[in-house]
């Protein structure tokens, strides 16, 4: 009894010599519920609200809030988006019609010809690779809040 008293006291008090990776985050469900709800006050004239939640090296993280349709775009990175909540239509593929360079990798233009547009609500993931387009549409009075994780490409 006392080798096994011993043998777990051992494993209680062996101090962890792990330390937190780089650029570690973590983001509860309540911490991103709430910059959910905050988004909506800090919109633009355009009606969206964008907060960067974090800059990486290789990456960066976002929150958006819509009340309108976001122009089309098309970048050289990845976008990851995870809905969070609302819903509306996601344009994917096809071309951006009027491009204008927004930066020197990424156009806006006005819509897009020849995408295919999938309904999207609060719990979906969509994964946008390098240089495909896409756009979100709202119908009057939708709005829409999500998640999204740039990724450049290598």
């Amino acid at each position: 009894m006392k080798k096994l008293l011993l043998a777990c006291l051992s494993f209680t008090f062996t101090p962890l010599a792990a330390s937190d990776p780089p650029n570690l985050a973590h983001w509860t469900s309540q911490e991103l519920k709430s910059l959910s709800e905050r988004l909506p006050s800090q919109m633009d004239e355009g009606k969206r609200a964008v907060e960067e939640m974090a800059r990486f090296g290789t990456h960066r993280v976002l929150m958006v809030y819509r009340e309108s349709s976001a122009p089309a775009a098309a970048h050289e990175h990845t976008d990851f988006y995870l809905i969070q909540g609302g819903e509306g239509k996601l344009v994917l593929g096809g071309e951006v019609v009027d491009p204008k360079p927004k930066t020197p990798t990424e156009v806006w233009g006005t819509s897009i010809r020849g995408g295919k547009a999938i309904q999207v609500k609060a719990g979906d993931i969509i994964n946008i690779p390098p240089n495909a387009a896409h756009q979100i549409l709202l119908e009057p009075g939708q709005n829409i809040t999500y998640l999204v994780v740039n990724v450049p490409i290598p």
